[in-house]
């Protein structure tokens, strides 16, 4: 039976969690919420105990003592109530904070986690959705705040029912029998607990069926204004969009579109608000007005039975007042939390999810020749949840201070293969070494260190210019600047507002745009200021022009002197400047060698990939000098 109980408390401990995180990062928000708790339970009772005297005084008709008692119930109430407003202000400004805290530690998180963690659809999703709730039910500011009013129902709880006992056991003194029977304390007493276990049961399940019914509502509406923030966000105020709906005269579709989910969301809309209303308020209405009738009967034959005074009427049936009140509150705010305890239990996991990547301890040994030893010994890679192996038994050494093209069809592997290399998955199967020991046991930062990659879906910032390239704050300029020259953008640099200050993208009034191409030269640079013994290009001359994608090519042994480069291009004629071609196929290498040495294979993989291309450019790759 206990166990039970406990049971459907337990996203209680969920919520202490919560609250644990809260008080590290504010030590001060769960005492003052307390303390605010504790004085707002009390408040109502001055103004209680100091009318009901005030009424018995005026009928004793002790004139005397009134302006005293008007005085002392004016002042009590200005100062408590002022304390109770300083606590209230403040506890909220703290409740804000919390959130905004809370909020940079999720983020703090998502950037430091596993990668293939971050790469999950089923985590993103449940972060996705916790942040909307959080934006649109309130986050860690409404969760303490529900704490704190659960606090102060149960301390008006405590007060009330002591005072509600101490009326139950005043005997009565009538000279009617029949009123002193109803007067007593078992009939008083019997009467009070059956009516407010009734009305504890009856508002429990309405508010239970409010907030499951609310919850599936909710679900409802996040979908709702999901697309409403996809058509003020993606469509409407996107003006990147703005060239095709022009073009292609999109007007009417998107005004279509948007007027057939307005009346979508209309009906909605209509039904949630109605049901939220028709379920809840009426019933609280009416289980009220019968409780507190009861309660003013068996107030009001204490009274007839000279248990109590006139002016004890009120403070008696105050107590009772607050006493349901307190009740229905504890209940309403338990199921809010209930809900909420879902939507933080998100955070909270996320937060305290351990990285599964094994990391040792192990220095690699700074070389200043770059001479370093990479080989994967029979490495075999699927993603998480899926059967099918997208890389497979795949063993191969990458030659020191070589320039290396990894080439093969769309999803052939060559992507997880540098994933995989660069330590961003670990193999499912089979091991990767640097100098002979397994990557696992060096220290995950250190080995991240080795590599410089400039992804093909690389990401800026909406930072300066020199902050995207160093991407540390111990900016060094001069190399900014030589980095910046070699792939071909220091021009450009040099004709915005603020040079290398200048911020990217316009999400200020001194940012700038730029094209494809700019970003793509400029990631380039990033991928050479970091200095690593690793450079891995992926694609990266996708987004140029026949002239820059020339400058890139005809300066690459500039670009990645003295180091092993790994380039990966759907442009075969990019592959014959390379010293060495891995040739992947299904998640295989199936061939490996130099341009000269896989096209005489011409019924293989890479003799194929060349040839369909070489029409392009036959004469414009016989023109590069990559010697």
């Amino acid at each position: 039976m206990f166990d039970k109980i406990l049971k459907k408390f337990d996203y209680h401990k969920n919520g202490f969690e919560g609250l644990k995180m809260i008080h590290k990062i504010d030590r001060s928000i769960i005492p003052l919420c307390i303390m605010q708790s504790f004085l707002a339970a009390l408040f109502p009772y001055i103004e209680l105990y100091i009318s009901a005297y005030m009424i018995d005084v005026i009928i004793a008709k002790n004139f005397v003592k009134i302006p005293f008692l008007i005085t002392g119930l004016i002042i009590s109430n200005l100062l408590i109530g002022l304390l109770i407003d300083l606590l209230n202000n403040t506890n909220k400004y703290k409740a804000k904070y919390v959130q905004r805290k809370m909020v940079m530690l999720i983020k703090k998180k998502a950037l430091e986690i596993d990668f293939d963690i971050m790469e999950d659809t089923q985590v993103l999703q449940k972060i996705s959705n916790a942040e909307y709730t959080m934006e649109h039910k309130g986050g860690y500011d409404a969760f303490i705040m529900y704490y704190r009013q659960l606090l102060e129902a149960i301390f008006k709880i405590i007060t009330s029912v002591s005072l509600v006992i101490l009326l139950c056991f005043i005997a009565p003194s009538s000279n009617s029998h029949i009123i002193n029977v109803f007067a007593s304390m078992p009939f008083s007493l019997a009467v009070l607990v059956v009516l407010t276990a009734f009305n504890m049961k009856f508002n429990k399940y309405v508010a239970i069926k409010s907030n499951n019914h609310s919850a599936e509502l909710f679900k409802k509406k996040m979908i709702v204004e999901r697309k409403f923030d996809y058509y003020t966000d993606h469509v409407f105020l996107n003006y990147s969009k703005g060239k095709d709906i022009r073009i292609f005269n999109m007007f009417e579709m998107i005004h279509n579109n948007y007027n057939k989910h307005m009346h979508e969301a209309k009906k909605f809309y209509d039904m949630f608000y109605y049901e939220k209303i028709k379920n809840k308020e009426t019933c609280n209405l009416l289980s009220n007005s019968i409780y507190m009738y009861v309660a003013y009967i068996i107030v009001i034959l204490k009274v007839l039975a000279r248990s109590i005074t006139i002016g004890e009427l009120t403070k008696y049936i105050g107590a009772i007042s607050i006493f349901n009140t307190a009740v229905i509150s504890i209940i309403d705010v338990n199921q809010l939390i209930k809900l909420q305890t879902e939507f933080i239990k998100v955070f909270t996991e996320f937060i305290n999810m351990d990285n599964k990547k094994q990391t040792g301890s192990l220095q690699i040994e700074k070389r200043k020749d770059n001479v370093y030893d990479i080989e994967f010994h029979d490495v075999s890679f699927k993603y998480s949840k899926t059967d099918d192996y997208t890389l497979k038994h795949v063993s191969c050494r990458l030659t020191v201070k070589n320039k290396i093209a990894v080439v093969g069809k769309n999803g052939a592997g060559k992507t997880t293969f540098i994933k995989l290399l660069c330590r961003l998955y670990d193999p499912t199967e089979g091991y990767i070494t640097l100098n002979g020991i397994d990557i696992k046991q060096y220290d995950y930062d250190e080995y991240l260190s080795m590599f410089s990659v400039a992804f093909q879906d690389f990401n800026l910032f909406a930072f300066p210019v020199r902050e995207n390239v160093a991407t540390n704050r111990n900016v060094e300029d001069d190399k900014v600047w030589k980095c910046l020259s070699l792939s071909g953008i220091a021009d450009r640099v040099k004709e915005m507002p603020r040079n290398i200050e200048t911020n990217l993208y316009k999400y200020d009034e001194d940012g700038v745009e730029i094209s494809g191409g700019e970003a793509q030269k400029i990631a380039i640079s990033r991928a050479l200021y970091k200095d690593a013994p690793f450079v891995i290009l992926d694609e990266p001359t996708s987004a140029l022009d026949p002239i820059s994608e020339f400058e890139i090519y005809s300066k690459f042994n500039e670009l990645v002197e003295d180091k092993t480069s790994i380039f990966i291009s759907h442009r075969m004629s990019s592959c014959r400047f390379c010293d060495d071609i891995i040739v992947f196929d299904s998640g295989k290498i199936i061939q490996r060698g130099n341009h000269n040495t896989l096209i005489k294979d011409e019924k293989n993989v890479y003799a194929s990939l060349y040839m369909a291309q070489a029409k392009y450019y036959k004469t414009e790759t016989e023109s590069y000098d990559f010697s």
